[in-house]
């Protein structure tokens, strides 16, 4: 069986390429292990930001995504501080249901599906890969989405990326109403674990509580523990579902130095990630966009195109990195807190201009609260 393009990962990287190829008439094939919908261990939030990146590249007619404000709750170890409402707009969403909308979305525009199935080996030099049924595939680009712990990259003998770790639990609001009615928006709770934070969504139909390192050393017991506090302050039920996944934390998956023109590797498999918030879902939809950008403008020299359409982006993923120990290891955080109580305008707007809409680098704030600290 030939393809013109093969697409290893069914998440929002994979499919936002598989999207993209697929409305320009690109003969594309998606590999999936697991069968659509399923269940991620994913908070679920979608920024300003990201929602424009949909908007892009989904008919607005076809997407049925409403933003609105956000009421933001803030915790120090455990401690409530105050609450801010958002001027620019957050939607949450249940990751298995939107990564499904988006698979129905390829397929309507004539995306192929292979799933579930598996890549069991790769012929690169001979653009040819055999699945787990048998199967033998050629193809002309390959685009790796198939996430953190990517086969495909061991296959390519790629060194691994540094991970943190994620934990959370979720619960239907009906089972818990006294909980839910004290819940809304989203609460972030930091000071409890070093390098992370915990958070809690209230979602239409459920409420997620998780914890995520953004290191890769750190100490389990101490993050469960710390979770599980977490989970008794809230009234989240012992019988909720937990999950835990592990996230790239700022080291990108190096391409430049792999053979192969005709692959490139996006989303979580790249470690294209924000290290400090651990928001995911943005930089795989651009990054499986600019993957098909790059395929469209320049079939012969994919990868050397994506590189360069992604080198900002792995620059400000480099400095975002950088600036970990500076957030989560000193008082920054706790004095960002506490000092700006008294000010919850101020504190809205660094997450409407930072985090919803990066109109400010996070370099540029740490500068300021510093300043203003003074």
């Amino acid at each position: 069986m030939k393809t013109e393009v093969v697409i290893v990962g069914g998440g929002p990287a994979g499919l936002a390429a598989g999207i993209e190829l697929a409305k320009e008439g690109i003969n594309t094939v998606l590999i999936e292990y697991h069968e659509h919908p399923r269940k991620k261990t994913c908070a679920g939030i979608l920024t300003e930001k990201t929602h424009k990146l949909l908007a892009d590249m989904i008919s607005l007619d076809e997407n049925p995504l409403v933003l609105s404000s956000c009421n933001v709750s803030l915790y120090f170890n455990k401690t409530y501080m105050y609450s801010f409402i958002t001027e620019k707009p957050f939607l949450f969403v249940d990751r298995s249901s939107f990564d499904y909308e988006l698979l129905k979305y390829y397929q309507k525009h004539g995306g192929n599906v292979l799933m579930p199935e598996k890549v069991v080996d790769i012929d690169f030099p001979q653009n040819r890969l055999r699945l787990s049924n048998g199967q033998n595939l050629s193809y002309k680009a390959l685009i790796v989405a198939d996430g953190i712990n990517s086969p495909i990259c061991k296959m390519m003998n790629l060194l691994d990326i540094e991970k943190g770790f994620c934990i959370q639990n979720s619960f239907p609001r009906i089972a818990c109403p006294e909980t839910a009615s004290k819940l809304s928006g989203l609460c972030l709770e930091y000071g409890s674990i070093p390098f992370g934070y915990s958070w809690i969504v209230t979602n239409q139909d459920e409420i997620i509580l998780g914890t995520g390192m953004m290191v890769s050393q750190f100490n389990w017991n101490n993050m469960l523990q710390e979770h599980e506090k977490l989970c008794s302050l809230f009234g989240v039920p012992k019988n909720s579902v937990r999950r835990g996944a592990f996230i790239p934390v700022g080291e990108l998956r190096n391409q430049i130095h792999h053979p192969f023109e005709n692959i490139v590797i996006i989303g979580d498999a790249a470690g294209f990630i924000n290290p400090i918030t651990g928001e995911g879902i943005y930089l795989a939809l651009l990054s499986g966009k600019y993957a098909a950008k790059s395929y469209l403008t320049s079939p012969k020299t994919l990868r050397s195109a994506f590189l360069s359409l992604t080198k900002t982006i792995s620059q400000t993923i480099s400095e975002h990195k950088a600036l970990l120990p500076e957030i989560y290891q000193t008082d920054f955080l706790k004095q960002f807190v506490y000092q700006f109580k008294e000010f919850p305008q101020y504190v809205s707007s660094v997450c409407d201009e930072i985090i919803s809409s990066e109109k400010r680098s996070y370099s540029s704030f740490v500068s300021e609260v510093k300043s203003l600290l003074r």
